[in-house]
């Protein structure tokens, strides 16, 4: 088990490990992302500027869940079984599409 958390300037890193690296929590305030499982799930996100992503992903990208804000847009996709079923929903202003 290892615990592990640094900051230098507006940079802020955090780092869990567990179970000979199997489980793996990493966060860092300019890009943060989570992993578990040898990356067969994986969550992140980034925010750059105005811009925030988010995106969710498990089980080798079959199942990919992803949400985006960029100045008043705002954007959020699903997909799931290789592409299969794909959802978006899109928000700019008071428009939205879906």
């Amino acid at each position: 088990m290892e615990g592990r958390w640094r900051s230098d300037g507006g940079a802020m890193e955090g780092r869990w490990r567990s179970d000979g690296g199997a489980m793996e929590e990493r966060w860092r305030s300019d890009g943060g992302r989570w992993r578990s499982d040898g990356g067969a799930m994986e969550e992140g996100w980034r925010s750059d500027g105005g811009g925030m992503e988010e995106r969710w992903r498990s089980d080798g990208g079959a199942m990919e869940e992803g949400w985006r804000s960029d100045g008043g847009v705002m954007e959020e996709r699903w997909r799931s079984d290789g592409g299969a079923m794909e959802e978006r929903w899109r928000r700019n202003g008071g428009v939205m599409e879906e």
